[in-house]
């Protein structure tokens, strides 16, 4: 596979787990914004274990900004 990414056989190929998000695709917003992070597989079963344990403490099954948000009046 990778003598059809890189035919010359010099370079380098990396592969990435990362988790991104968007914000402003809708209708009418201004701007696009898109951010995200990159971690090592450990890293990513390691927050995600901590991330369980936090919803499960505050009772939730979810968490998303935009409803936090609209509590506050932005």
């Amino acid at each position: 596979m990778l003598d059809v990414m890189l035919p010359s056989g010099k370079g380098l190929a990396v592969v990435l787990h990362a988790y991104f998000d968007e914000s402003g695709t809708h209708e009418g917003a201004p701007i696009l914004c898109v951010a995200g992070y990159v971690a090592e597989p450990e890293q990513w079963k390691s927050f995600c274990a901590e991330w369980r344990g936090l919803l499960k403490e505050k009772e939730l099954d979810h968490f998303h900004m935009k409803k936090i948000m609209k509590r506050q009046g932005s």
